[in-house]
């Protein structure tokens, strides 16, 4: 089930307008799920500002963040333009700490499923899976 379709503004505040509309699923989730699931977000929007292009450039926002849930699991997708060039070596890399922060080993470390898709039209999404009956925790890195 789809619960959250939303445009958000390529800026790095689109984190905040991100956890503001995560609020609308807390009740469905324990207090420590919905922290992971407000950290999850943050940080796979922060790697799509760091690594993306400039937006669409029609106003429109250039990053868009999609979340599913049925009973077993919570899906989280961000949307957003391909940076031109971007290895998937590059995007691999960013999985590991080191001077630009935490970003994706975080998502590494919390989520149970990760990983990105890029598609031919130039964009890509960065996705996460927690498994809701469990504690999360259990990241089995990028596909």
């Amino acid at each position: 089930m789809q619960l959250i379709d939303v445009e958000l503004e390529h800026a790095p505040a689109a984190s905040e307008h991100a956890r503001r509309e995560l609020r609308m699923i807390d009740a469905a989730l324990s207090p420590p799920q919905a922290a992971d699931v407000r950290l999850l977000c943050s940080e796979l929007i922060a790697d799509a500002v760091a690594g993306a292009g400039a937006g669409t450039g029609d106003g429109s926002g250039g990053l868009r963040l999609v979340v599913q849930m049925d009973r077993s699991r919570l899906r989280l997708e961000v949307f957003s333009r391909s940076a031109a060039g971007a290895s998937s070596a590059a995007l691999t890399a960013r999985a590991a700490p080191g001077a630009a922060g935490w970003g994706l080993a975080v998502v590494d470390r919390i989520a149970d499923s990760w990983g990105m898709t890029r598609r031919r039209d130039g964009w890509r999404s960065a996705w996460c899976e927690l498994d809701r009956a469990g504690n999360g925790h259990g990241g089995r890195g990028v596909e």
